[in-house]
């Protein structure tokens, strides 16, 4: 028996509950933190209004980070205690971090 969702076929399908509100980061071209992941999250959603560069920890750097084109979801893991940093590549917006499981 499986505990996965069904799509409209029947046929099983991956699912992520979201477990917390979505929280929103300035992007600019600056470095800043998102808050640290709770207890409980295993999974981060990141969508991006502008290109940004973003590395997940304690203690990041953004000098080996991951670019994340605007408008693109990712899906992330983390565990609790993580932190996102990012940093916009030319333009300002917003990262919208939802923390699922």
């Amino acid at each position: 028996m499986t505990l996965l969702a069904k799509d409209s076929n029947g046929s099983s399908i991956q699912a992520a509950a979201p477990i917390a509100a979505t929280e929103r980061e300035a992007i600019t071209t600056s470095s800043t933190s998102a808050t640290a992941v709770s207890a409980g999250t295993t999974l981060l959603r990141l969508i991006g209004s502008s290109d940004c560069y973003y590395r997940v920890g304690t203690a990041a750097t953004l000098t080996t980070s991951c670019y994340l084109p605007s408008n693109l979801v990712e899906y992330i893991k983390v565990k609790q205690g993580d932190v996102v940093h990012l940093i916009g590549d030319t333009t300002s917006g917003y990262l919208y971090l939802t923390e699922m499981n």
